[in-house]
């Protein structure tokens, strides 16, 4: 995941990504290390999340208008949203801005993730949902490993 990001950083892409521990921070740590904080968006649910804050290079809070929309948009597509707590739901919101930008209305060109059954699970399986209802390519790297220059 390091060096897929690094390669598709230093082909100018960006990456928006969520600042949680495995693929986000490796992803991340790839990015970084190409081309630092140019091209580069870590949605954080709140302010803290993992140590981390609004005012480092590239890392973004929702609005509270925009994170309602967010929320909006994942109670719609989540199979239990009734029994997501406040922190989940801000986990969500987050989820739904990686993949559609932060005022929710310039979507990625393709998702690339990795869930442990290569489905649309865990918090990663909000992002495929909103991928495939808005037609956005997923590559999901435990079924779909990415070839080098293939992007």
């Amino acid at each position: 995941m390091e060096s897929l990001a690094q390669q598709l950083a230093g082909d100018g892409w960006t990456l928006r990504t969520g600042g949680a521990d495995g693929a986000d921070t490796a992803f991340e740590t790839g990015h970084r290390a190409a081309v630092g904080a140019r091209n580069l968006e870590v949605y954080l649910p709140w302010n803290g999340y993992n140590g981390r804050e609004s005012f480092e290079d590239g890392t973004i809070v929702l609005d509270p208008p925009i994170r309602h929309l967010a929320e909006t948009t994942a109670g719609r597509l989540h199979p239990a949203w009734g029994r997501c707590g406040r922190g989940a739901r801000a986990l969500h919101a987050r989820n739904v801005a990686i993949v559609r930008g932060h005022g929710l209305d310039d979507d990625v060109d393709a998702v690339v993730c990795w869930t442990h059954d290569g489905g649309a699970t865990g918090g990663t399986g909000m992002g495929i949902r909103i991928a495939r209802e808005r037609d956005i390519p997923v590559f999901n790297l435990l079924s779909e490993p990415l070839q080098f220059g293939c992007m």
